[in-house]
């Protein structure tokens, strides 16, 4: 610290911490010093970070204690955006979360707030513990207007905090849960949030296990949002039925410019059935198609749960008998 101190120049004009891919070839054991050097250096030359891109550095759960210092420290008040892409954080996304809390709490008593508008952590192993501790932060904050969770495992527990979080984002622009576990439940519970978010633009749930139950209780949520551009909801296993309410609801959203149904199970003739809903009008609307349509399942659409298929084929497999 003596050494910092003695070297590093105070810089309020530093506000871009953009380390992007900035490990490559260290080994893990060696980025956690080096961070909380970055960190100390930062919090002695008081700078005013406005960003902090750690993307693409795998550097796992201990990378996210090495800048515990930092996320709490008042060089994070200003902090507006935090990237954290692919760094397989794992429990780590528990530890920012507990972070932003503790920061919460002491800005609040320096007579601070936090301003922190935009979150990405795509590609983490966040999981349910990840999810619902980032949701309670974030619904602590109320200033998040994007939040980008994709590919994190994340299930119904999970899903069910961020919607609870959409309830005290008002300022929410962006969400993409692209390709974790959401399940018609989850959608559900996401799609009863939904009202709160008027000034929503962006809603990813592509290839989230959304299905026809999901697309119902989203196509009706969805009615109010005058702001909404752009809706995902792609390779989700919908059928038509879904589809058309789906279509039918944007249809009526003069504010969309991208509808994705891509990869569901329509089929000939419930695409003709969506386009029709859609109206000629929009068609164009339909970005990129419906060519990859996987068509109606022979046996018809399962909508249970993937947990519960697990534990009736736990059930089924302890009957079994052994041959001896």
């Amino acid at each position: 610290e003596i050494y910092y101190r003695q070297k590093v120049i105070p810089n309020t004009h530093f506000q871009f911490a953009l380390w992007k891919d900035m490990f490559t070839g260290r080994l893990r054991s060696e980025i956690p010093p080096s961070l909380r050097s970055l960190s100390s250096a930062m919090i002695i030359a008081n700078t005013q970070l406005i960003e902090l891109d750690l993307s693409d550095n795998a550097f796992g759960p201990d990378g996210a204690e090495a800048i515990r210092s930092l996320l709490t420290s008042p060089v994070a008040y200003t902090i507006q955006t935090l990237k954290f892409q692919n760094n397989g954080l794992g429990g780590g996304g528990v530890i920012i979360a507990d972070c932003l809390k503790a920061n919460y709490a002491r800005a609040k008593k320096d007579g601070k707030s936090l301003d922190l508008r935009t979150f990405i952590a795509g590609r983490n192993r966040l999981e349910n513990p990840g999810a619902k501790a980032l949701s309670e932060a974030f619904s602590l904050l109320g200033t998040l207007e994007q939040i980008e969770v994709i590919q994190n495992g994340i299930q119904y527990e999970g899903i069910a905090a961020i919607a609870d979080c959409i309830k005290h984002s008002p300022n929410l622009k962006i969400l993409n849960l692209n390709d974790n576990i959401m399940t018609p439940r989850g959608a559900i519970a996401i799609a009863k949030a939904l009202p709160s978010a008027t000034m929503l633009e962006t809603l990813n749930l592509g290839d989230c296990l959304v299905k026809s139950k999901g697309a119902l209780a989203i196509a009706e949520k969805i009615k109010g949002l005058t702001n909404l551009k752009d809706l995902i909801l792609s390779y989700n296993e919908i059928q038509v039925d879904g589809g058309e309410a789906i279509a039918k609801t944007c249809s009526q959203l003069g504010s969309l410019i991208t509808l994705d149904l891509d990869g569901n199970h329509f089929g000939e003739d419930g695409k003709s059935k969506v386009t029709d809903a859609l109206g000629t009008s929009k068609l164009s609307l339909l970005k990129p198609g419906l060519d990859n349509d996987e068509g109606v399942p022979s046996d018809g659409e399962d909508e249970e749960e993937p947990e519960k298929k697990k534990e009736k084929s736990t059930d089924c497999d302890s009957a079994l008998i052994p041959l001896l």
